[in-house]
């Protein structure tokens, strides 16, 4: 089933297995307390909408705009973005699965050339998640455990990294990062050169 119409989902609560399209959101207006599993939304514009207390299980976003969106008590799980509009989200204001178990889970969310610039995820659990082609530029990652991440090809200019946990991430590719060795966990965290010199630049040394 292909929905087009966003009253649609005012007049619903539960949706499975539907491809919403082209669904516009006017600025300021909400979604609140649905439930969406295996389904996809494919070129819809949610910008700066409230998206509050609904539930995203097995569910795909494609060329989506979502930038300034509040999900406050919003849940996502074994959610994808590619090619989204996602800028200035505060992530933190979701329902996160607390783990029970470290390392049982890992980050339920998946990005891939998504436009996330501004972004915020102090103090998230972050376990292998996956960051591919994607601008992360002025982020916030403090105090994130992001044990196992991959940034591939991602631009992390600017982003903030403070008491946040890199350990066996993978860096390799990513670009234009500043992680200061002595305030964040690095262990066996893969890093490639020349963006790897940029390490260098927070200790007290003098490269000659």
């Amino acid at each position: 089933m292909t929905i087009t119409d966003n009253k649609y989902i005012d007049e619903n609560a539960d949706f499975d297995n539907v491809r919403f399209e082209s669904i516009r959101l006017d600025s300021g207006l909400s979604i609140n307390d649905k439930m969406f599993v295996s389904s996809t939304f494919v070129d819809c514009d949610f910008s700066n909408s409230e998206i509050s207390n609904c539930t995203f299980n097995d569910c795909d976003f494609v060329n989506c705009i979502l930038s300034l969106s509040k999900f406050s008590g919003t849940r996502f799980r074994d959610v994808s973005f590619t090619d989204c509009h996602l800028m200035g989200i505060d992530w933190t204001v979701m329902q996160w699965p607390k783990r029970t178990m470290k390392k049982q889970y890992k980050f339920s969310v998946t990005f891939v050339r998504c436009i996330m610039n501004y972004s915020i995820f102090i103090g998230l659990e972050m376990y292998q998640a996956m960051f591919n082609e994607c601008l992360l530029k002025e982020s916030c990652f403090e105090d994130a455990d992001l044990e196992k991440a991959i940034f591939h090809n991602t631009d992390l200019a600017s982003a903030t990294f403070n008491n946040t946990n890199l350990t066996k991430a993978d860096l390799s590719t990513a670009k234009n990062y500043n992680i200061n060795v002595g305030t964040n966990r690095l262990h066996k965290a893969k890093f490639s050169l020349p963006e790897a010199m940029s390490l260098l630049y927070s200790m007290d040394i003098e490269i000659v």
